[in-house]
């Protein structure tokens, strides 16, 4: 009625970016370095994880943790610029089912996630759609880490209630800045200062003739997020 489960993984990334750009005068071109750009970002996670499962009568249980080293480095050739993101952190989860009968079950979980900036919004080099819109990435972005909190009530395993609360942290957002007065609009990821959810979702998903089945969902939700301006 009881187990164990523990395992290790290591992922790897080794990327190389260069973008050039052409100055066209005629038949002849020319690259033009100033808007050109090298880029390189190396990423290596190592992860362990030990769980821990038990089921008797009416319940339930598993319990988990998960921690990742990572080390990380991107570096703009063209910049002469290098950011590093060197950290360990540890990611618990929770899981509780209770069935009293086979028409009613009740659970709960939590768990603590990672959400990590992709390695090309890391790169401080300017994009450029055109004159007045362009992106910029960001060497600055951290991850963010998120606590996600779950409710659950299943009836005659066709009708599911959700309530769910998450605390998504820094959160990295996609903003855009617009300057008037240089008639410029910068595309960009940032850290939020904070960001939460809450709110119910609703599932129906039952047969209703031999050769009929119906699936409906709505969602009632609620969200916040805090961020500075750019100056």
């Amino acid at each position: 009625n009881a187990s164990f489960e523990t395992g290790a993984k290591i992922s790897s990334i080794s990327s190389e970016n260069n973008v050039n750009f052409f100055n066209f005068n005629g038949s002849s071109n020319t690259v033009d370095t100033s808007l050109s750009d090298m880029y390189t970002y190396d990423e290596n996670v190592y992860a362990a994880y030990l769980s821990f499962v038990k089921n008797w009568e009416n319940w339930s249980m598993k319990l988990g943790v998960r921690g990742e080293l990572t080390e990380a480095e991107g570096r703009s050739l063209t910049l002469n610029e290098t950011n590093t993101q060197d950290f360990f952190e540890p990611f618990p989860s929770v899981y509780v089912l209770y069935s009293p009968s086979d028409n009613h079950s009740f659970s709960f979980d939590y768990g603590r996630n990672i959400n990590r900036p992709k390695y090309n919004d890391l790169n401080p080099f300017r994009f450029f759609y055109n004159e007045n819109d362009y992106e910029e990435g960001n060497p600055g972005l951290k991850p963010s880490f998120s606590n996600n909190f779950n409710f659950n009530y299943t009836l005659n395993s066709e009708y599911f209630f959700d309530v769910y609360y998450r605390d998504n942290g820094s959160n990295i957002a996609y903003l855009v800045f617009q300057d008037n007065d240089d008639q410029t609009l910068v595309e960009l990821k940032q850290n939020v200062l904070e960001s939460k959810s809450y709110g119910l979702d609703f599932t129906l998903s039952k047969s209703i003739l031999p050769a009929w089945y119906m699936y409906a969902y709505t969602s009632i939700f609620h969200e916040e997020e805090y961020n500075f301006l750019q100056q």
